[in-house]
């Protein structure tokens, strides 16, 4: 299509009108990848989505059964109004609001001049929901187009001379317009024209963000063709997509302070104890249903409560299995990763289950398991295993028990329960906890001086033949050395939306990250780093630098040549990607103890949807903040492991102490009524008094350990009775 217009390209980033010199070289709106407009488009969608909660965003708008579903209203009553109004002014039947990505458009809202915003009730028969708030193939609307002419704009439309201008039918960098549908033959053929035989007149205009970039449309809809749009309406609907753009700002706004609110709330369960987000969440989710419209519907939002549980946090299995069981196929799997480091992807019955979550990507080697049924099967009959096997089950299911409100006691709950809240609380995919000991880098030398500097030169070739000498004999342990960076790092806790470590069971996903990767990470992004992919697996080149605003400042890594950095970045960055192929965005953040001077553990959070993009000033800082109290977490239960194995050494040998002292005392006893001499006597009198003290002095130990494990049970009834006190408000 072409268009009957004048020339639309005015000075840029201003009121549409006649631009003042001192602002025409002010803003430019500079072209965008389709890849980074679609990160624009995502950047506004999932605020939208978190601070609305759409039931029905991810609803296909045009199945293949030709059933069109009932629609449902926007949630976003303000974005309703302002389409609403658009419809009112432009007196047509209705207005769509949509974001359009590469592939799919979100309908966020549809309106129409007679439509409740508070009730599902219209006036009109015909200005009933057509679609709702849904979503559907970019390439069955009627933007697929339009949207590759609205890239190319570069600067705003500039105002016709005549004021009684019209806009007639075409396609240009600012608006697109039919006024008859039925009329045009090409696109009578898409699926939005097909449902909506009602469908005459069309016209759109794009919505652009701060920058210039075209992140969705605004879209008229009308049963009667018309001549087209004047140049003061044209005006208008500019102005009412500027509005909606404004209105999806302050949604930003509104959903980084809940999410604040969210991320705060995790660090805070965490200290408390805790393991989840769901009671919070719960409550969280009843507040708002409270604050809904007075006709809104509240038994069907309350019944989908658990539904839209599900989609936020996932269902988690538990795992029945006993606990020696359990470790025995953790020690076959891992034989099973040094055999082999690569990823086995399974992505056909998954891909199925993300289409229909409206999650993008592919899985990152998954595993399979059998059904515990065959392994239960396999259990022996005989009574004295079947016994042990019960109590190891009972063991094992006193350790699945949730630990909410109360202090973790191995540092395996504890890294459970972050894994666990992180997950939540970043909105993330998954969470690893890696092992980071073995990869920890060598601590970088000491700066010399120029004397010590010379000397040390001098020392060199006397040293070289030495070095020689020993290589030989060094060869064995650099083998050693080899084999062991080539191992995948061991896992210290996780959490999917599936399984975690605080249910007991084992990740879905092959994690065969090696220990020399995970070195050359720490080396590299030693203050965390922000992995962007696309969803072919390529890295996005947004994937930012490293982040000076947050971490261990006290690492001491040696820094890649300034030449080579971009390469080494990029070629850590790819193989991380091959190792969790599907993820679209990854955040690394290794965890320094300060206390022993080593990286403790590294954490890798990641999502595997477009909607989702890590923040590198948000969440590493989040992820920093986090670590300092895992940390202290850990400190805490390796001095109550501490403690306690002190108590037992002291209770153990108190008792080893008491028994030859009371043998000791007997027996002087009975030497004094030997009739001894007088300085038999006196040494009879000096062993009784030493032995004497030295048995009380053995009590008092005994004693001060009771009552200290006395104090520490009252202790711990109190932070329980405080948590029960906390999950009851």
């Amino acid at each position: 299509m072409t268009e009957s217009t004048p020339e639309d390209d005015a000075r840029p980033g201003l009121k549409r009108g006649e631009p003042s010199e001192e602002q025409e070289d002010s803003y430019f709106m500079r072209p965008r990848t389709e890849a980074a407009r679609e990160r624009d488009v995502f950047r506004y969608l999932h605020p939208w989505a978190e601070a609305n909660q759409p039931a029905f965003i991810s609803r296909a708008a045009f199945p293949d059964d030709q059933n069109t579903p009932e629609p449902e209203a926007c949630p976003d009553i303000t974005l309703a109004a302002l389409a609403q109004l658009g419809a009112l002014r432009m007196n047509v039947r209705r207005v769509v609001v949509s974001l359009i990505s590469c592939t799919v458009e979100y309908v966020l809202a549809e309106s129409t001049k007679s439509m409740s915003l508070q009730y599902d009730v219209v006036e009109d028969p015909k200005d009933a929901p057509w679609i709702g708030t849904c979503s559907m193939k970019r390439s069955e609307g009627l933007n697929d187009f339009a949207i590759d002419h609205w890239r190319k704009a570069t600067q705003l439309r500039q105002l016709p001379e005549d004021p009684g201008f019209y806009y007639t039918a075409g396609i240009s960098k600012h608006h697109f317009i039919i006024p008859d549908v039925h009329r045009q033959k090409d696109e009578k053929q898409r699926a939005f024209v097909k449902r909506a035989s009602w469908l005459r007149f069309f016209a759109s205009v794009p919505l652009r963000d701060p920058r210039g970039s075209v992140i969705g449309s605004y879209t008229l809809l009308d049963d009667k063709p018309r001549f087209g749009i004047s140049a003061h309406e044209l005006t208008y609907l500019e102005d009412m997509a500027d509005t909606v753009t404004d209105h999806l700002e302050a949604t930003i706004v509104r959903a980084q302070r809940q999410r604040s609110e969210r991320l705060i709330q995790g660090l805070a369960l965490f200290n408390n104890g805790m393991d989840s987000l769901r009671h919070w969440w719960l409550q969280q989710d009843d507040r708002r249903l409270n604050k809904a419209g007075r006709y809104r519907k509240q038994g069907i939002d309350r019944s989908g409560q658990d539904r839209r549980l599900a989609v936020e946090f996932g269902i988690q299995e538990s795992n029945d299995r006993p606990l020696a069981q359990r470790r025995l196929a953790r020690l076959r799997r891992g034989r099973g990763r040094n055999a082999s480091l690569g990823t086995s992807g399974s992505n056909s019955a998954a891909e199925k289950t993300r289409e229909s979550e409206n999650v993008g990507g592919r899985d990152f080697g998954q595993e399979s398991h059998k059904n515990d049924s065959s392994r239960d099967s396999s259990r022996s009959k005989d009574p004295l295993k079947a016994s042990r096997q019960q109590k190891e089950e009972k063991g094992t299911t006193q350790d699945q028990k949730s630990h909410s409100g109360l202090p973790a006691t191995n540092p395996t709950q504890a890294y459970g329960r972050a894994s666990n809240l992180l997950r939540e609380a970043l909105h993330a995919e998954g969470v690893y906890f890696t092992d980071a000991n073995m990869a920890t880098p060598a601590p970088r030398r000491p700066r010399l001086k120029a004397s010590e500097q010379q000397s040390e030169q001098s020392e060199g070739t006397s040293t070289t033949s030495a070095s020689e000498r020993c290589a030989g004999s060094t060869s064995d342990t650099d083998v050693s050395d080899k084999d062991s960076n080539d191992r995948p790092c061991d896992l210290n806790g996780f959490s999917s939306r599936k399984r975690s470590t605080i249910k007991g069971t084992e990740s879905e996903y092959l994690f065969n990250l090696p220990v020399k990767r995970l070195e050359s990470l720490i080396r590299r992004f030693p203050r965390g780093h922000i992995f962007n992919y696309e969803d072919s697996g390529d890295v996005l080149s947004s994937s930012g630098d490293e982040t000076g605003s947050a971490g261990s400042g006290e690492a001491t890594e040696p820094t890649p040549v300034p030449d080579s950095r971009t390469y080494r970045k990029d070629r850590d960055a790819q193989k991380l990607g091959q190792i969790m192929p599907g993820a679209r965005t990854i955040a690394f953040f290794p965890v320094w103890d300060s206390s022993s001077e080593r990286y403790r553990t590294c954490l890798f959070v990641w999502s595997m949807t477009p909607l989702r993009y890590f923040d590198p000033a948000e969440d590493i800082t989040y992820l920093a903040a986090f670590s300092h109290s895992l940390l202290a977490e850990l400190g805490r239960i390796e001095a109550m492991a501490a403690d306690r194995a002190k108590s037992t050494f002291i209770s153990s040998m108190s008792h080893e102490l008491r028994s030859p002292l009371h043998g000791v005392l007997a027996g002087a006893e009975f030497f004094l009524e030997s009739e001894p001499t007088a300085f038999q006597e006196q040494m009879i009198s000096t062993i009784s008094m030493a032995g004497r003290t030295l048995l009380d002095t053995v009590n008092h130990i005994l004693d001060f350990s009771k009552i200290s494990n006395f104090s520490k049970s009252q202790r711990r009834d109190r932070a329980k009775a405080d948590a029960s006190r906390h999950e009851a408000s």
